[in-house]
């Protein structure tokens, strides 16, 4: 770590359990010896299992994290192998947004289906596929801010958001029109929201015909 950042690169480095999230904010603190880490956006991807301590730690370094759905899917298997409490924590997404981290949303694909609906309902209501509510202390109601975590967020992380991430004078023209209101749908429609067209600099490259 020391060395990438002396070198000018940007680290994404993933981590699930919380042993590992320890593992890489050492590894980060240690490059901060030589190189400060803030404004470089240098990000954790996943996180799953974060603690108080490590959020005052992430906060210190000014660093991201990059979250997706993954209980959605497999909650019932983290339950059985992580127990309830633990299955329950996965990826604190009100407690880190409440922090003031910046946190960017996505799916993780091709390991999980690429669906962002899936990943945004999911944020919302803290429901699984097949295992049912976990965490339900850990669901954001601002549909606003998971847009901007999937959006303007996601710019940042990849330090694009002068460019991209949201619809501004001088920005790209890239949209999105979609089968439902996401801010108004009941919140059970939003996983099966579709987009029906996709414009990329105010030129349409999809349609879903």
């Amino acid at each position: 770590m020391t060395r990438l950042a002396k070198d000018g690169w940007r680290v994404a480095a993933h981590a699930v359990g919380d042993a590992a999230v320890d593992q890489v904010l050492d590894g980060f603190e240690a490059a901060t010896a030589t190189t400060s880490l803030k404004g470089r956006r240098w990000t954790i991807e996943h996180g799953f299992i974060v603690h108080p301590r490590q959020i005052e730690r992430m906060k210190q370094l000014d660093i991201m994290l990059s979250v997706q759905d993954h209980l959605y899917l497999a909650g019932p298997s983290l339950r059985k192998y992580w127990g309830e409490s633990r299955a329950n924590h996965v990826t604190p997404l009100r407690t880190l947004m409440g922090s003031g981290l910046v946190v960017a949303g996505g799916t993780d694909a091709p390991v999980v289906p690429a669906n962002p609906f899936w990943a945004m309902y999911h944020f919302l209501s803290r429901d699984t596929i097949q295992g049912g509510v976990m965490g339900a202390g850990e669901r954001v109601t601002d549909r606003g801010a998971i847009l901007r975590m999937f959006t303007l967020n996601y710019a940042k992380m990849v330090g694009e958001d002068q460019a991209i991430g949201s619809i501004e004078p001088g920005k790209s023209a890239d949209f999105v029109l979609l089968s439902d209101n996401f801010m108004t749908a009941p919140l059970n429609n939003i996983r099966d929201m579709k987009a029906i067209e996709t414009y990329i600099g105010g030129h349409k490259v999809y349609e879903n015909k």
